[in-house]
């Protein structure tokens, strides 16, 4: 999951981070990798902590536009305080970053899992998987042959959309558990 995280990071910081005079360029793919990984680990802490509930304040405030969300915030402050301590950017400009960058990624992040069928790699399955301990990649013969395709029993991915299947949670009958049945569960 770091990889894609990184990939929406580089989509996101091009004004944020490449093109911002207060960011030395030699610092710009430092930042950036500091973001991909500050958004991981904040997902991992929230899913570790808070459990899916704290998944869904997080995605309702990025889906609600309001970055002031405290799930929100708690993924830019702590992105904001890596920036200050571990590359000496400064604390001003860090908070601006992480107020511009975290909040779009994350809504790329939730939109590209919304659109999973796409691109697998965004499913909600494999975002637990990665959050959870796992690398994030389907494995063994559990993966399937491409993008909307079922997953088989072998591989983490396909036994956790396995299981949220058989306990109910493919809320749009589409055959696997993603971001979309979550969202669905938590819509009045």
């Amino acid at each position: 999951m770091i990889n894609q995280l990184m990939e929406l990071v580089r989509d996101s910081g091009q004004q944020t981070v490449v093109e911002n005079p207060e960011v030395p360029n030699e610092k710009n793919e430092a930042v950036m990798e500091e973001a991909s990984s500050s958004i991981h680990c904040g997902l991992k802490d929230m899913l570790q902590t808070g459990g899916p509930g704290a998944l869904k304040r997080l995605f309702e405030g990025v889906q609600s536009g309001d970055n002031d969300n405290p799930a929100v915030q708690q993924v830019a402050n702590q992105f904001s305080g890596n920036l200050t301590q571990k590359l000496g950017i400064g604390s001003g400009t860090a908070k601006s970053i992480a107020g511009k960058l975290i909040p779009a990624v994350l809504g790329k992040l939730m939109n590209r899992s919304k659109n999973a069928e796409s691109d697998s790699s965004f499913s909600i399955g494999n975002i637990l998987g990665s959050l959870s301990g796992g690398d994030g990649q389907l494995e063994g013969p559990g993966q399937p042959d491409g993008p909307g395709q079922p997953q088989g029993e072998g591989g983490l991915m396909g036994k956790i959309s396995n299981m949220g299947t058989r306990l109910g949670l493919d809320k749009d009958g589409d055959g696997d558990t993603d971001l979309k049945d979550l969202l669905s569960m938590f819509r009045r």
